[in-house]
């Protein structure tokens, strides 16, 4: 295996793992709010918070990535997945500092 695409990998990710919340989703989501409630700007707020952190978790699934390791096991996949997964949340507790 590549060890410097691998690194690449856990230091950037993929594009186009982002999770995307479909319009859907996003009324689902706001369906529970109440139009008539004085407090209801503060409970949209919540939910597009909420839309705000699930659009920037990434999620990798080994049938579709698996292109750019071709040689790749799946439980090795895992492994790089998890400590792309752990490099974003550092990334997130640095940005807190």
């Amino acid at each position: 295996m590549d060890q410097k695409k691998i690194l690449t990998f856990i230091k950037n990710g993929r594009q186009n793992a982002r999770v995307v919340v479909t319009d859907d989703e996003r009324a689902k989501m706001m369906r529970h709010i109440c139009q008539l409630d004085p407090y209801r700007e503060i409970d949209e707020d919540i939910v597009k918070k909420r839309i705000t952190e699930i659009e920037k978790q990434e999620r990798y699934d080994f049938e579709r990535d698996r292109h750019m390791f071709p040689e790749i096991l799946p439980n090795q996949f895992d492994q790089i997945a998890n400590e792309r997964q752990a490099r974003i949340k550092m990334k997130a507790v640095e940005a807190k500092n």
